[in-house]
C-alpha cells in the first residue's frame, strides 16, 4: 500500500508532464518532439500486457489500436475497431537469437568469433582475445585512440592461434577501474582479481585449478602439460609473454592472464599457468609486460534489495564487493564474517549496513561500507562522488595517528603523523573505493610527506598507514 500511495503521489505531482510528453531513459535526454512516449535503452525492451486468448476476449470495449501479447499462441494482436476484431500482427522471416553462454559470439568490431563457456555462474570467453593492430615488441603501446597488440615474435599468425599480447594500460584503455570494459566487446569486461579468484575457487582452488583450465594434449602446450584436462572448458593456451624490455619468451610453456585490478600505480594482479604444474600462479607484476587477455560477460542479475552476509572469510589477496539497494546485515546469530590480513571488502547499500557480533577484521585486513541510495553498485563499479568535509581530518577520535590535509583535495595533499605513531619503515598506501592500490610509499623517519592524486578521477580514496603492529586508516576525497 505504501508503494502504491507513493506511485499515485508521483502521478499527481507530474500530471502535467504525463499528459504532454514523457521520456524514459538513462541519459536524461528529452523525448523526441513527435512522440508522446519515448523509451530509450540499449539493454532493455518494452513488455506489453500478456494474457491468454480467453482473457483478451473478455476485454470490454477495447480501444482502436489496443495491443496485447497472447500467451496461448505467443503472438501479438492489435484491436481494429472498424472490423470489431483483434488482428494478428504478422511476423517476418528475420530472427535474432538471444545470447546463451556456451555459444560463440562475434565481435562486431572486426568480425572475429570467440567460443564461450559457463563456469559456475560466470560466462567466460574460451579463447584469448585478439583485437587491435600489431606493433613491434620493441615499442610501447601508447596510442590512446586505437587498440594496439603484440604478436609473439612479431608474427601475426601467432596472434591468430594464441591471441594478442597487451600491456595493462592499453588493455584497460587507460582506465584504472576494476571490471572496466577495456578492449573487450560490448557487454563483456576485463575480469577483476576477485573474479579470477571466484573462478579458481570454483575449480578446486589454485593448487589444482590450472589442470582443469589448460587445453589437454601437446598441440599447443609443451610437455609434460601437467594435470591438463580442460574439464572446465576454459581452454587456456600458452601465449607466452612480451617482456618489459621488448623480448618474447615462453610460447607453449606458459599462459599469463591480466586482471583489471591494479596492485599499485605500476603493478597489476595476474594469473599464471605453466606446462609443468597443475596449479594457478597468482601475483602482481609491472604493467609494461605484454600478456594475454580474457573477457568475462557482464553480470545480468539484478542487485538484491537486502543481503545477509554470514560465515564468510575474505583471505589474503582477495578483494570482494557486496551490494544491496536497501540493507546489508553482517554476521549475527552465532555466525561470522572475517576479513583476514591482506583481504579487502567493500559494502554498498542504499539505506543501511549493520555489523553484528561475529564481524571481525584482522590486522592488515580492510573493510569499509558506503551508503549510496542511487549507486554505483558492484555490478557497475565507478568511483562515487562525495560531498565536501572538513579541511583536516584526524584518523580516529583520539587524533593520535595521522592527519591528511587539505581534505577534500583538488589533487595534492599532505599526510602528517601525530603523537608517538612510529615513522621508521612506515608504509603508506592509497587505495581506491574498490580496494585497489593507487599509490604506495615507505617512510624512513620523516613524519610528513606529500602525495598527489592529480592524475586520478574524482571520488573517495582511502589511506592506510602500517608500521610494525601499528595500523591506522583514513578517508580522503578527490574533487
Amino acid at each position: 500500500m505504501k508503494k502504491l500511495s507513493f506511485f499515485i503521489a508521483l502521478l499527481l505531482l507530474f500530471s502535467s508532464v504525463l499528459f504532454a510528453q514523457m521520456g524514459i531513459n538513462t541519459d536524461n535526454s528529452l523525448p523526441d518532439p513527435s512522440a508522446g512516449l519515448d523509451v530509450k535503452f540499449i539493454n532493455k525492451g518494452i513488455l506489453i500486457p500478456r494474457m491468454t486468448q480467453s482473457q483478451i476476449s473478455a476485454i470490454t470495449t477495447p480501444a482502436n489500436g489496443l495491443q496485447v501479447f497472447c500467451t496461448t499462441d505467443s503472438k501479438i494482436y492489435v484491436y481494429v475497431s472498424t472490423v470489431g476484431q483483434w488482428k494478428e500482427v504478422a511476423y517476418g522471416t528475420g530472427t535474432i537469437t538471444p545470447f546463451s553462454c556456451d555459444n560463440p559470439i562475434t565481435d562486431s568490431r572486426d568480425g572475429k568469433t570467440y567460443n564461450t563457456v559457463l563456469i559456475g555462474t560466470q560466462c567466460w570467453m574460451a579463447q584469448n582475445l585478439n583485437i587491435g593492430t600489431m606493433i613491434l615488441g620493441s615499442s610501447g603501446q601508447t596510442n590512446h585512440s586505437a587498440i594496439e597488440k603484440y604478436c609473439y615474435n612479431n608474427d601475426e599468425s601467432n596472434c591468430t592461434v594464441y591471441g594478442g599480447l597487451y600491456q595493462w594500460d592499453n588493455m584497460m584503455q587507460w582506465s584504472i577501474t576494476p571490471g572496466v570494459n577495456g578492449i573487450c566487446p560490448t557487454g563483456w569486461h576485463i575480469p577483476t582479481d576477485g573474479e579470477w579468484t571466484a573462478l579458481t575457487t570454483f575449480l578446486g582452488g589454485e593448487s589444482e585449478a590450472g589442470g582443469t583450465m589448460k587445453e589437454a594434449g601437446y598441440a599447443h602446450w609443451a610437455a609434460p602439460n601437467t594435470g591438463a584436462t580442460n574439464s572446465s572448458g576454459f581452454t587456456a593456451l600458452p601465449g607466452g609473454d612480451r617482456g618489459g624490455s621488448g623480448n618474447f619468451v615462453n610460447l607453449t610453456n606458459a599462459a599469463y592472464f591480466w586482471s583489471s585490478s591494479q596492485d599499485d600505480v605500476t603493478h597489476a594482479w595476474y594469473r599464471e599457468l605453466i606446462c609443468n604444474d597443475a596449479g594457478v600462479g597468482h601475483g602482481s607484476i609491472d604493467k609494461t609486460y605484454g600478456w594475454s587477455a580474457r573477457c568475462v560477460k557482464n553480470a545480468t542479475q539484478s542487485i538484491p534489495d537486502n543481503q545477509i552476509l554470514q560465515n564468510i572469510t575474505t583471505s589474503n589477496g582477495q578483494t570482494t564487493c557486496y551490494n544491496a539497494t536497501q540493507t546489508i546485515t553482517v554476521a549475527g546469530g552465532a555466525t561470522t564474517f572475517n576479513v583476514q590480513n591482506g583481504g579487502s571488502v567493500t559494502m554498498i547499500a542504499g539505506e543501511s549496513i549493520s555489523y553484528l557480533p561475529g564481524t571481525t577484521v584482522q590486522s592488515g585486513g580492510y573493510m569499509w561500507g558506503y551508503i549510496a541510495p542511487n549507486g554505483p553498485y558492484c555490478l557497475n563499479p565507478s568511483l562515487p562522488s562525495a560531498a565536501a568535509t572538513e579541511d583536516k581530518i584526524p584518523v580516529n577520535s583520539e587524533q593520535s595517528s595521522f592527519n591528511v590535509y587539505p581534505n577534500p583535495t583538488s589533487g595534492n595533499f599532505t599526510l602528517e603523523l601525530n603523537g608517538d605513531f612510529p615513522s621508521s619503515s612506515a608504509t603508506i598506501e592509497i587505495l581506491g573505493i574498490w580496494g585497489e592500490k593507487v599509490l604506495t610509499k615507505v617512510l624512513t623517519g620523516d613524519r610528513k610527506c606529500e602525495f598527489s592524486l592529480s592524475d586520478r578521477p574524482s571520488g573517495i580514496y582511502f589511506i592506510r598507514v602500517i608500521s610494525g603492529s601499528n595500523a591506522a586508516s583514513a578517508k580522503i576525497i578527490k574533487q
